[in-house]
């Protein structure tokens, strides 16, 4: 099955595209008109909301701390020595198993393997990571073992290839330069430089391409990597639209075959980095990615690996309410890493030549191509097809342009566009019928966590904000009645035990957050980035629900959403 086969008639694709929009729509009303009319049910339905709201809270704080603990660990690795492990498994398990045994007799530095010893105190932070660590070397030595008996093939270190994919339009150089810096600076280039390569896609929009190209090789060291290709993309507006994917799509139909062909690399063994351009990479990225890829037990060339995203780059340059958002962006992006199927790439990930081929490359039409690219593989290859947690941050820009307003509407296209991930309603539901080769039930758990996450996003802020106050406020006779004087009172408790937990992932995230440089390190931006988080409630009305209720109510009236570039704006020194 090829990109965008539909299997049910358009029609159907429209009523299921309108059938989302307007049971949002049903709750948003429900809360706002209800707690005037019928408060009772209103009240109720809030109150269940939000102990469900709690039990997920507690969820998350736990994904922050446990998966903020293995970045930490994870990178402060030696992955390009555990990669150069597995070309010889007996040799490494056996070295393995010593680390274990002088670990566990105190002969081996436990900052070997972390030397962040300001994560926490040095007493407390050896014997914690004693723990952890030892764990985490019986994890790998049971990995490897599980290979040698189960005779899996795994490929040599150097056989494994990196591509890396950046897809421009109008960034300034020193931004694209940036990112090139961080793949330049991979950990992986000292032993496998001749493996890396790099593909630049620009648009024929942006006329001073040439310009951009001479800018952005002047600023890296090519000599570090294989080489860097670039390629010019020509819109065509019957068959395209304008963004990342198209883009993306067009690089790969160019270049992959040329990769296969001429440089003879094994498209099952050729790793494909997205990566966008406000990007930053983790100098193990491409080696903890080759080591994770050539352990897979089975199927590796199916998966699609992905770090954590941290829009942490520039987050004191931009206004409070931006700080705001972009950390709890950020905060949950550490939280779905370790949640197996729930676990949806987005931004930069990274998959094989093999698979983009297999499922005819990326989307045409499709905005959320991350999304879309990872439930199109799906529905080709079922199970075998998994999102691969990457325990490290990938640092990048929180949108900005050269003035506040410009950077608060930049912010609110880039949720939209986020939230615009609905619009694969009619893939997906189409796709759970008629995707024969793949189990119903996998098909059926698919579809519902994503129409789960595009349900919750645009209605949770009514149901856990406005709906705790509102049938009180409209309703004072019903707050009179023993309902409604109990209600509020389980809700409150609700609310301290969310607002406690709030504070537990606030203070994870002092130790995430990179340290304030010059203006902002100063007593009285740390007091206002404490006091911020009152305003919790009105900025997650701006910046969630409000852009996600635009991209389903624009999907409902069929609307559809242009793709948008999104000003970028060149790093500071601070953040080169």
């Amino acid at each position: 099955m090829k990109q965008n086969d539909r299997q049910m008639p358009k029609g159907w694709y429209r009523l299921f595209e309108i059938l989302e929009p307007i049971s949002v729509w049903a709750i948003v009303l429900f809360i706002i008109i209800g707690s005037y009319f019928f408060p009772y049910p209103v009240a109720v339905f809030v109150l269940i909301f939000n102990v469900y709201f709690l039990y997920t809270t507690i969820k998350v704080t736990s994904g922050v701390i446990l998966n903020t603990i293995r970045i930490k660990i994870a990178s402060n690795i030696n992955w390009v020595g555990l990669l150069s492990q597995v070309d010889d498994l007996d040799t490494a398990i056996n070295d393995l198993k010593d680390d274990i045994v002088e670990l566990k007799s105190g002969k081996l530095d436990i900052f070997l393997y972390a030397k962040d010893k300001n994560f926490v105190s040095k007493k407390v932070g050896a014997f914690f990571r004693k723990i952890y660590i030892t764990r985490q070397l019986k994890a790998k030595l049971n990995k490897l073992q599980e290979l040698k008996k189960t005779n899996v093939i795994v490929p040599k270190s150097n056989d494994i290839k990196h591509v890396f994919i950046i897809a421009t339009a109008f960034e300034p150089p020193q931004l694209i330069a940036r990112l090139v810096n961080s793949i330049t600076n991979q950990s992986a280039c000292k032993n496998y430089k001749d493996n890396m390569l790099v593909l630049v896609g620009q648009e024929s929009a942006n006329k001073d391409y040439l310009l951009v190209r001479e800018e952005l090789l002047k600023q890296v060291d090519t000599s570090k990597i294989r080489d860097i290709w670039f390629n010019m993309h020509d819109l065509d507006p019957e068959t395209e639209t304008k963004g990342k994917h198209s883009n993306v799509n067009s690089i790969a139909r160019n270049f992959f075959p040329k990769i296969v062909n001429d440089l003879g690399w094994d498209p099952k063994l050729t790793m494909v980095h997205i990566v966008d351009t406000p990007i930053v990479l983790d100098p193990n990225y491409a080696a903890y990615m080759a080591y994770e890829f050539a352990t897979q037990p089975e199927d590796r060339e199916y998966k699609i690996y992905s770090s954590c995203i941290l829009f942490y780059n520039n987050i004191w340059d931009i206004p409070l309410p931006n700080r705001l958002s972009n950390t709890l962006s950020s905060l949950w992006n550490i939280n779905t890493l370790s949640k197996g199927y729930q676990f949806v790439p987005i931004s930069s990930y990274t998959t094989t030549i093999w698979l983009a081929e297999n499922v005819d490359y990326w989307a045409k039409t499709v905005i959320p191509e991350d999304h879309h690219y990872f439930y199109n593989s799906f529905y080709h290859f079922g199970d075998k097809v998994m999102s691969v947690p990457i325990f490290l941050f990938t640092g990048k820009d929180a949108a900005q342009a050269k003035t506040y307003f410009r950077t608060y509407k930049n912010q609110y296209n880039q949720f939209q566009r986020w939230a615009w991930g609905i619009s694969d309603i009619g893939f997906v539901i189409d796709n759970t019928l008629h995707a024969k080769n793949v189990p119903l039930f996998s098909r059926l758990r698919r579809m519902k966590e994503f129409l789960k996450i595009h349900f919750l996003w645009p209605t949770s802020w009514f149901l856990t904000i406005l709906g705790t106050n509102l049938p009180f406020m409209l309703n004072p006779d019903f707050r009179r009645t023993l309902t409604g004087a109990i209600i509020p009172d389980i809700i409150s408790y609700t609310v301290l035990a969310f607002i406690f937990f709030l504070l537990v992932i606030l203070i994870v995230d002092v130790f995430v957050k990179p340290k304030k440089v010059g203006k902002m390190d100063n007593p009285y931006i740390r007091i206002i980035s404490l006091i911020q988080w009152i305003s919790f409630p009105l900025v997650s009305f701006m910046y969630s629900a409000v852009p996600a209720l635009d991209a389903h109510t624009r999907l409902m009236f069929g609307k559809y959403l242009q793709y948008k570039i999104t000003e970028k704006v060149a790093p500071k020194k601070d953040n080169l």
